[in-house]
């Protein structure tokens, strides 16, 4: 059996895509897709405030969270 870091780095390796998800308003958030980790950080980085959570999603359907990207990083 895996452990958490086993699967979170399974996950992350064979990811499909990464997922880049912003919170809007109270219950409503923004998801975007990316091929790469880097595209994901990459737009995380263009907004002046707020966290962006990246998620790394596999061909299985898994996803883990990856890292909370605050803007004044």
């Amino acid at each position: 059996m895996m452990t958490l870091e086993q699967f979170e780095k399974h996950v992350f390796d064979t990811a499909s895509y990464f997922t880049a998800v912003r919170f809007k308003t109270r219950g409503q958030s923004k998801r975007v897709e990316f091929p790469s980790y880097h595209k994901a950080i990459q737009h995380a980085k263009t907004f002046i405030e707020g966290p962006t959570m990246i998620y790394a999603v596999n061909g299985d359907g898994r996803s883990v969270h990856v890292v909370t990207h605050h803007s004044f990083e």
